[in-house]
């Protein structure tokens, strides 16, 4: 497989001083307080270190709140990794017009919404491509939100396929870093599911001038090896190993959070 370059630009220097710089005001409009928990874990890992950090999915603001944790702790910085869906023009004018910055100014990387061949061959080289040139990774492996009320939602297996292959590629040793997100309050309407973009922008809205700011815990696991947990065996059965460690590691982080 050819690796070619089909993502953003991504200078991590540049976008951890802007956060560096600009960070406080970020996070005044997403929570009132980020508190972090266990970075002890993170022993070894160096802010130019790789990772991937895998984390659940309750909230439109997840995006933005592992970032601030892991600024810091020092850890090292990824480039987020999100669905096609909000690649579009009114989300990112909203983005942009509400925190102040687009999406692909922090380099993120699209995943396709629609699973032909040609976009998961392509979804896979921009993951490698990432890997090859020392990039970190945040992904959400739910295939959706979920709320405060469900703990964890089931991790998708397609994510860690594609890593898997793109690690190959790339030839880089790869640590899974698993992160627990919990909020005292979102801004979402509504239970778990599909959410619109018009309902996320007046939820935000409602977010800013109505409803306040909750306060975030993000609680860091122990990284462990990409490969030594995929172990032996077919692509899919390997990718299935880290997608059911991944998600059991969570859910646990998680409930530590809440207690």
């Amino acid at each position: 497989m050819k690796v070619e370059k089909r993502v953003p630009p991504f200078d991590r220097a540049h976008v951890q001083r802007v956060y560096g710089e600009h960070g406080e005001k970020f996070k005044s409009r997403l929570v009132r307080k980020v508190r972090t928990m266990n970075e002890g874990r993170l022993e070894g890992l160096g802010p130019q270190d790789q990772a991937v950090y895998v984390a659940n999915h309750q909230t439109s603001i997840d995006c933005f709140v592992p970032h601030l944790a892991i600024l810091s702790v020092g850890a090292p910085w990824p480039r987020s990794i999100a669905t096609d869906k909000l690649n579009r023009w009114a989300y990112r004018t909203f983005m942009r017009w509400n925190f102040g910055f687009d999406l692909e100014d922090f380099g993120i990387l699209w995943h396709p919404t629609k699973k032909t061949r040609e976009n998961v061959l392509g979804y896979t080289e921009s993951l490698a491509y990432s890997l090859s040139r020392g990039d970190s990774l945040l992904v959400f492996p739910q295939a959706k939100r979920c709320g405060r009320d469900v703990q964890v939602g089931e991790f998708e297996k397609g994510f860690y396929s594609a890593l898997l292959e793109a690690q190959r590629v790339a030839d880089v040793p790869i640590k899974i870093e698993c992160v627990a997100c919990d909020y005292d309050r979102i801004p979402e309407i509504g239970g778990p599911g599909k959410k619109s973009a018009l309902l996320d922008c007046y939820s935000a809205l409602r977010w800013h001038f109505v409803k306040g700011r909750g306060v975030a815990r993000v609680n860091f696991g122990v990284p462990f090896d990409l490969l030594e947990a995929a172990g032996e065996g077919t692509r899919s059965q390997q990718a299935q190993r880290v997608t059911r460690r991944s998600e059991n590691y969570v859910r646990e982080l998680l409930r530590e959070a809440r207690d």
